[in-house]
C-alpha cells in the first residue's frame, strides 16, 4: 500500500511540475548558450599571470570587461541611429563577439 502512495505522488509531482520545468528550461537555456564564453577568456589570466600578481590581473580585466560593456551600449544606439535599421545594433554585437575571437587568436599565437 505505501508502495502505492510512493508511486502515485511521484506521477503527481512529475506532472505538476512538467509546467514549470519547460518554463525553467526555456529560461535557462540562452543563459546555457550565452554563459559558457567567458569560461575561456578567464581561463587565460592564470595561464598568462603569476600567481603573486593574479589579483591584480583580474582587477584589471574586470574593470575594462565591465567598462566595455558600459561603451558598447551607447555605441550600439549610435549605429542603430547612424544606419537606421534596426538590425544594426546585432550586427555591431556579432561583429564585436568576432573581435574578441580574433583577440583570443592573437592572445593565443602570442602566447606560444
Amino acid at each position: 500500500m505505501a508502495n502505492r502512495w510512493v508511486a502515485l505522488a511521484i506521477v503527481f509531482v512529475t506532472r505538476t511540475s512538467m509546467g514549470v520545468q519547460f518554463q525553467a528550461v526555456a529560461a535557462a537555456a540562452p543563459l546555457m548558450i550565452i554563459g559558457p564564453p567567458p569560461g575561456p577568456v578567464m581561463a587565460l589570466l592564470p595561464r598568462a599571470l603569476p600567481p603573486e600578481r593574479l589579483t591584480t590581473g583580474f582587477s584589471v580585466f574586470y574593470t575594462v570587461f565591465y567598462l566595455m560593456m558600459a561603451l558598447t551600449q551607447p555605441v550600439a544606439g549610435l549605429v542603430r541611429d547612424r544606419a537606421g535599421d534596426p538590425a544594426a545594433p546585432i550586427v555591431f554585437a556579432a561583429a564585436v563577439m568576432a573581435a574578441t575571437v580574433l583577440g583570443l587568436a592573437v592572445f593565443r599565437r602570442v602566447e606560444c
